[in-house]
């Protein structure tokens, strides 16, 4: 049974964004050695004497000087094997111990940076991942003699849009690990290996420069990080605007909607956009990033505009501001933000048409990739064969949970055995492989096995139960923390495939009822989506079928069992569904994936095509 209390809670509110879109902070594990030892004191210098004058007034000391700004800094204080508390150090200095062979058993963690909270957790021997600490708690143990296994550090609050935090493990035999940054995992599990020291560090997040020109005014000092741009309450129109960013490998691209020439041709980096000296307004905007760094960063921009105030926020090329209505913008908010990508698939097996699914999902270099059951289709002991097969494809984590052709009756390899050569690597809360979650940036995945019968028994998640009230708090606190709340499962209970509800129609109500933002499914080897949907499965409403959603309107359900393996047709397709697809559909079968991007702003998903038709269905969920 998962644990019943989730214990790590990221604040992702809509004005504080980690994950892809905005700054990201960084928490650096490297070790150097024991301590870092004081400096050599520097040589004295004797002050010039000065003789004693009868009436002369003594010289007076040097005021001293005004204190400069202050860096934000991380702090590390390691409690290690032998030794205890070790004196702390700061800004990716060893916290610990190498070449010593000294368990690294405790950690507390702090940092200066204003409006941020620094959480951690620590995988301890004979224990297991630990609840979150913040801001100088204990992480690990002390007076046990257990060493810290791995490590996940994450920056929370408004700091952590302009903050990413970077860390690194000096683990036992293998020396140095590379660099993690925002709650991915530095260390082992599994392997029996101790840190024996770490190294964590503070860095700023790129962000996007905005540059002004506003009637009577002319060109104003650049601004950043959401910053205004231009005047609001003086009823001052927006001329002109440059943009710029400093993510690297990044382009911005911009646009602007000028009074009385309508759109001008697209901008990018610091080049005009609207016009100087011919007293018009720029009425509308568009803004997108383009290049390598925008599948790590999203922008966001809102316009204040003559007679209506600030509109709400955009994203990625979405018109800010009015046009037709002859209104000016008076001020724009421009900021870059964390993304976060899953790619999601099921069904696959191993033959060509699962090949070149796996081959695109490694081609979108997601965050987390997960196949959502029914993984090979072959005996067990075939499961290292399968793996290999995902891995020499995708190189990021890639995360599974059972599907009926793992459960204890097809046996299709088990579960069990995925798990171990497909393993956690990104420190799921949990039973990896059956149900568990773990979050991603703004993105909560919660990953579950409803109806499938396992080597330990079977989950139902009907009403009343101690899953169904797991899932109920974990989806409850995710909400609360403002992340966009994603279940993956194998057996959908809405579905055009021949299936129909194999799995409990209570689960899927719950989900409805809790605002569950994206359900995906398999099992029903062709592709569906819904609209976003209330009500029950009984009685679905559809609330909206623009495919431009609101977050908390509504549950949108897809079936991704496109992904390979035995491709099969569809029924009907009823009211509630955007997009269908199976073999009987016209213009052919579509092999491909779910692909999801995600800022605190918005959500964007998308299937990707890799062989077959031509189908093509994308939907966005935006904050209000």
């Amino acid at each position: 049974m998962p644990s019943t209390t989730p214990q790590h809670r990221n604040r992702w509110g809509h004005r504080a964004r980690l994950g892809r879109v905005g700054t990201a902070l960084v928490l650096a594990l490297t070790v150097v050695g024991v301590a870092v030892a004081p400096s050599a004191a520097a040589p004295s210098v004797a002050a010039p004497s000065v003789a004693a004058v009868p009436g002369a007034t003594a010289p007076q000391a040097p005021a001293p000087a005004a204190p400069g700004p202050t860096t934000p800094s991380v702090s590390s204080t390691a409690h290690v094997q032998n030794l205890g508390w070790l004196p702390p150090v700061s800004d990716g200095a060893t916290a610990g111990t190498t070449g010593r062979s000294l368990d690294l058993q405790a950690l507390r963690l702090s940092t200066t940076a204003p409006d941020t909270v620094i959480r951690y957790r620590a995988h301890v021997a004979t224990i297991g991942w630990q609840a979150w600490r913040s801001s100088s708690e204990t992480a690990g143990t002390t007076g046990r003699s257990l060493a810290v296994e791995a490590l996940q550090v994450t920056l929370t609050g408004a700091g952590a849009a302009r903050h990413g935090i970077e860390y690194r493990a000096h683990v036992a035999g293998l020396g140095w690990q590379p660099w993690r940054t925002d709650g991915a995992v530095a260390g082992t599990t599994g392997q029996g290996r101790s840190i024996e020291a770490v190294q964590v560090r503070l860095t700023t997040r790129p962000s996007a420069t905005v540059t002004a020109h506003v009637q009577n005014l002319g060109w104003l000092p650049p601004v950043s990080d959401g910053a205004t741009a231009g005047t609001t309450g003086r009823s001052l129109d927006l001329q002109a605007l440059r943009l710029s960013t400093t993510a690297p490998d990044t382009v911005i691209r911009y646009r602007a909607h000028v009074a009385t020439i309508g759109w001008q041709a697209w901008r990018s980096s610091s080049e005009t956009a609207g016009t100087t000296g011919r007293s018009l307004a720029v009425e509308a905007l568009q803004v997108t990033l383009t290049g390598a760094g925008a599948a790590r960063h999203g922008i966001e921009y809102r316009a204040h505009v003559a007679g209506l105030g600030w509109q709400p926020w955009r994203t990625d090329g979405a018109v800010a501001g009015t046009t037709g209505q002859g209104r000016s913008i008076e001020a724009v908010q421009v900021r870059l933000m964390p993304k976060v990508r899953l790619a999601v698939t099921a069904d696959t097996g191993m033959d060509r048409a699962a090949a070149g699914v796996f081959a695109g999902m490694g081609a979108r270099r997601a965050d987390l990739n997960l196949i959502v059951g029914d993984l090979s289709y072959q005996s067990v002991g075939r499961e290292p064969a399968y793996c290999s097969f995902v891995n020499s494809r995708v190189p990021g984590p890639t995360l599974v949970v059972a599907g009926n052709h793992e459960d204890m009756l097809t046996r299709n390899g088990t579960i069990e055995n995925f798990a171990r050569c497909l393993p956690d690597r990104v420190g799921v809360t949990g039973t990896y492989g059956k149900d568990y979650w773990v979050d991603s940036g703004p993105v909560r995945a919660i990953l579950i096995s409803p109806a499938i019968p396992l080597s330990t028994g079977t989950r139902t998640y009907r009403s009343g139960s101690p899953e169904a009230a797991w899932l109920t708090s974990v989806i409850r606190q995710a909400r609360a923390d403002g992340q966009w709340v994603v279940v993956g499962m194998h057996k959908p209970c809405l579905t055009v495939g021949t299936h129909g509800c194999d799995s409990s129609r209570d689960l899927t109500d719950l989900m409805v009822r809790e605002r569950v933002d994206l359900v995906l499914s398999g099992h029903d080897h062709n592709y569906s989506r819904s609209h976003q949907l209330t009500g029950t499965t009984r009685t679905p409403v559809v609330v909206d079928r623009d495919g431009q959603y609101l977050k908390g309107a509504g549950t949108v359900l897809a079936v991704v069992g496109n992904g390979g393996h035995e491709a099969r047709p569809v029924r009907a397709k009823t009211d509630i569904w955007a997009a269908a697809n199976g073999t009987n559909s016209p213009g052919g079968f579509v092999y491909g994936f779910a692909s999801i991007d995600a800022t605190a702003a918005q959500l964007t998903y998308s299937l990707v095509r890799t062989s077959g038709g031509q189908l093509t269905d994308t939907f966005t969920v935006s904050r209000p």
